[in-house]
């Protein structure tokens, strides 16, 4: 088998196991749509929407989700995370 057709069955086999595991496959196409260019991995429409669903605080009894401006300075911070960090991220999957 070729390097790239051994690529492409990895990557059918990680993505239908991600499916399985309950996560939604976009399509090259439709997260282009979402991206503003190609070094956008994760768009910020889809990361708005699941750090809002997934992240609250309790105080004093009460459950409170972020506010629209602690979203947007997380992402931020997400989408500039120091080159370093991302490199030592990529080495501990590894």
């Amino acid at each position: 088998m070729t390097p790239a057709i051994e690529e492409k069955r990895l990557q059918q086999n990680a993505i239908e196991l991600l499916r399985r595991m309950g996560y939604t496959y976009i399509s090259p196409e439709e997260m282009a749509r979402y991206r503003d260019s190609d070094a956008q991995v994760v768009p910020r429409d889809i990361l708005r929407e699941r750090l809002a669903a997934l992240n609250s605080y309790e105080y004093r009894g009460q459950t409170h989700r972020f506010d629209e401006k602690r979203l947007s300075s997380a992402i931020d911070d997400i989408e500039t995370l120091p080159k370093e960090l991302v490199e030592i991220g990529v080495r501990h999957d590894e």
